[in-house]
């Protein structure tokens, strides 16, 4: 198997991110961990959840060992790594890290985690997660559903497995057998939590595409990590791949003949309705000429009367905000005090546009006319936390909503200005 692989510390000022990839003896191993305690506990504690592999699959009797028994000795080499490190060393208190790792052997393969690292099988059908998250939100998901409660919302992302020497339990995959067969056109790609957006319940599909998009494994991993760091992430970065062959458009001979088929039919169908919409526009332009010649309404009249009406549809028009209303919130956000300009821990939430439905939301912040945070989301809300980087000043906060393919910015939802100061509690 081909494996390729990237790191980067995006916009932290160290990187706690660890990963590897590649064959050892008989082994096919892609592996990625997300190290977290500090600036040296994050870094040593990841260093050791990669070593613990690299050491299980070096042992004399890995070849005879299974899939899953490997697993399970690297997750608990790693969970003993980092137990004995904190031992007399009281500034690494709190140190642990996360750690998704695929092994594959022949046509076999499994796949285990801790935390919120996840490992995913791209093939012809589709995208799908080989793992899941250890996080407050997942559990009380898969436990009740949805709606999630805001609380949740809000400590969503504390996670509730990781490997910090206090003996907690990664997840192996699959759970109801020993092995997964492998298929010749199954891609893997393995990331740490820092390329996915919160509640970005569309990955899959974005790496399906991205997949698709690219001819070699080393192109797909450095799109994907400079797409996390041009859609706002600020956390380190790091994905890596693996697949039968290198140059994976390969292992879809059929892909870009469909897509392309699918490209063609809906150029027609947009031809269609722009010949339409020109031919509606036309005869409206007409019977308005008419009327200004029956009713002696000068031209300019009807001009203006025309720009009148366009101004006031409003249905996926930008309209910028006024100075007026720069710490007001009438336009689509709620959750703060009218009377108070300045951030106060609120929630910020937000209406859905009535016309067109949306079914998400993508929201930028931007500060010094730089993207400092992207979110994208299904549901309406939305926390200014301090850890994302924002310093004391003017925060402007774009709304844009997805319908179907369609992306919109919604003319009273779209756009409002605050001056922000950090929590100083």
């Amino acid at each position: 198997m081909k494996t390729s692989g990237l790191t980067s510390k995006g916009r932290r000022e160290t990187n706690q991110d660890r990963f590897y990839c590649g064959a050892i003896r008989d082994v096919t191993v892609l592996a990625v961990a997300d190290g977290m305690g500090g600036h040296a506990g994050g870094e040593i504690a990841s260093s050791l959840a990669i070593e613990a592999v690299k050491e299980v699959l070096h042992a004399r009797d890995a070849p005879s060992l299974s899939l899953k028994e490997l697993l399970r000795r690297i997750f608990e080499a790693a969970d003993s790594f980092i137990r004995e490190k904190r031992k007399g060393n009281p500034q690494l208190d709190g140190m642990g890290s996360t750690l998704a790792c695929l092994l594959v052997r022949g046509d076999r393969y499994a796949a285990g985690n801790i935390g919120d690292s996840r490992i995913y099988r791209i093939n012809g059908t589709g995208g799908v997660s080989l793992t899941r998250d250890h996080t407050m939100l997942q559990e009380y998901i898969d436990e009740f559903g949805y709606p999630v409660p805001e609380d949740i919302q809000r400590n969503g992302h504390v996670l509730s497995r990781v490997a910090d020497g206090s003996g907690d339990q990664p997840d192996l995959f699959p759970q109801e057998k020993d092995v997964y067969t492998l298929e010749k056109d199954d891609l893997f790609i393995c990331l740490t939590d820092g390329l996915v957006l919160k509640n970005d319940q569309h990955f899959e599909d974005y790496l399906y595409q991205s997949v698709h998009r690219n001819s070699t494994l080393d192109s797909l991993t450095a799109q994907l990590l400079n797409d996390a760091l041009e859609r706002g992430s600020h956390d380190n970065c790091t994905v890596v791949a693996g697949s039968s062959i290198q140059e994976i458009k390969k292992l879809f001979p059929n892909y870009n003949r469909a897509f392309t088929g699918k490209a063609q039919k809906t150029k027609r169908s947009r031809f269609r309705l722009l010949r339409f919409g020109l031919i509606t526009a036309g005869f409206i332009l007409l019977l308005a000429f008419f009327l200004a010649w029956f009713n002696d309404v000068s031209m300019n009249d009807l001009i203006n009367r025309f720009q009148m009406n366009s101004e006031n549809t409003g249905n996926q028009q930008a309209y910028p905000v006024t100075e007026d209303q720069n710490h007001l919130w009438p336009r689509g956000f709620t959750g703060l005090s009218v009377t108070t300009p300045y951030y106060d821990g609120s929630r910020i939430t937000w209406y859905s546009p009535a016309e067109p439905q949306a079914d998400h939301y993508h929201l930028n912040v931007i500060q010094d006319n730089t993207i400092i945070y992207q979110d994208s989301t299904s549901v309406t809300s939305f926390v200014l936390r301090d850890d994302h980087g924002y310093i004391n000043g003017e925060l402007t906060i774009e709304l844009y909503a997805t319908s179907g393919d369609s992306l919109f910015r919604p003319a009273s939802h779209s756009q409002i200005t605050i001056n922000y100061q950090k929590n100083s509690e």
